[in-house]
């Protein structure tokens, strides 16, 4: 290492892996168009993690494409992921929410001169909730790629579809977050070699040089290859992965600033355009869902079943329970607050408020401003 702390000059890339841990025990040096497991053909990167790197590869064997996750040598040995990975494949379940549930396609073992790294074999899933609404940049900007409400209904659906397939099977997700909910892409298995590159971008690579001038140990690549881009929405669906790491086994980013016209525009049209506003109605209805999951006290909670048939994520309109709101008025709670009592018949009356059966209950999940949750039998 140089006087500096420094093996490598720093490279004028974006969204690239720590080029210092090329090292005995630290991620395994790949090029384009190795061949890996005698089938696995790399024709790009899809990201980089603390752990790991990930690259799109051509399946000669399946003729599909993969996402083929390499672990730092140092990482391998836990085998943390590859369990988990097992478990979601080896599930043998009904449950809608399954198929939501990142599983693994292939593993093996790959010996370098780093030392041994595990390699798990996915599928190719588009950008993580998080980068689709993150300009690359620029930050999070209001409006800038934010799904439309009724795309943003059947993610959501999903994702509470896969939560309740883990829980159902006594299974924690530990890590739930925009990050880990990847947006599947149409499929990409008929796509030639040369259409994955016009449609991800020519790989940009730079070569790798030490800071003393001497030539590169085998620890490091020849050169480094820039995470590829999706500079086309068209290409996502309505269906998510949930993940553990959302940042590995995707297509990172969906172009750049300097598209962000073409992205928000007619050509991805489940996603909003820049700058728009979200409507009242929805901002309430999405608010009222919070409420109920952030509840402070666990049992006070809405469960995945209930967070399931909330209003948000069915459509359903309010107006279809009309005919409960003379009976739920008359079956309240008495309450010895006139100004509260009031707000809550002022919510019945207006609609402002969610029916949700559960234990032969019939459940009220009333706005901010009231803070109650009502009880009433169910009718």
């Amino acid at each position: 290492m140089s006087a500096k702390g420094r093996s490598y000059y720093p490279l004028a890339l974006d969204a690239i892996e720590d080029i210092e841990e090329y090292w005995s025990g630290g991620y395994h040096p790949v090029r384009l168009a190795d061949t890996y497991h005698e089938r696995y053909k790399i024709l790009h990167k899809l990201g980089s993690g603390g752990f790991s790197t990930t690259w799109p590869a051509r399946d000669t064997v399946g003729e599909r494409y993969a996402a083929l996750k390499i672990l730092k040598a140092e990482a391998t040995e836990a085998r943390s992921e590859l369990s988990m990975l097992e478990w979601a494949t080896e599930l043998r379940t009904d449950h809608p929410g399954q198929k939501h549930v990142r599983s693994l396609i292939d593993q093996f073992s790959i010996e370098g001169p780093n030392g041994h790294h595990l390699c798990l074999v996915t599928d190719v899933a588009g950008p993580s909730l998080h980068d689709l609404y993150n300009v690359v940049g620029a930050g999070f900007i209001a409006g800038a790629r934010r799904l439309r409400a009724e795309n943003a209904h059947s993610v959501i659906e999903r994702v509470v579809d896969a939560v309740d397939c883990l829980h159902s099977n006594k299974v924690c997700h530990g890590d739930l977050t925009i990050s880990n909910v990847l947006l599947k892409l149409e499929s990409i298995d008929s796509w030639t070699e040369d259409e994955v590159y016009q449609r991800l971008g020519t790989p940009k690579k730079v070569v790798l040089t030490t800071a003393s001038g001497s030539e590169p140990s085998i620890s490091g690549p020849r050169y480094i290859v820039e995470t590829a881009k999706m500079p086309d929405a068209t290409y996502l669906t309505n269906e998510i992965l949930l993940v553990d790491l959302g940042m590995e086994g995707m297509i990172a980013d969906i172009g750049s600033e300097d598209e962000e016209a073409a992205i928000s525009g007619p050509r991805a049209p489940m996603l909003e355009p820049s700058w728009s506003k979200v409507a009242h109605d929805e901002a309430e209805s999405v608010r009222d869902l919070m409420d109920g999951i952030l509840q402070w006290m666990p049992e006070e909670r809405m469960s995945v079943g209930r967070i399931r048939q909330h209003r948000w994520i069915t459509g359903q309109p309010i107006e279809d329970c009309a005919h409960l709101k003379g009976a739920l008025c008359d079956k309240m709670v008495p309450s010895k607050d006139c100004a509260v009592q009031n707000a809550v018949r002022g919510c019945l009356t207006s609609g402002q408020w969610n029916r949700e059966d559960t234990n032969n209950e019939a459940v009220l999940r009333l706005p901010t401003n009231v803070i109650s949750i009502w009880r009433s039998p169910a009718f």
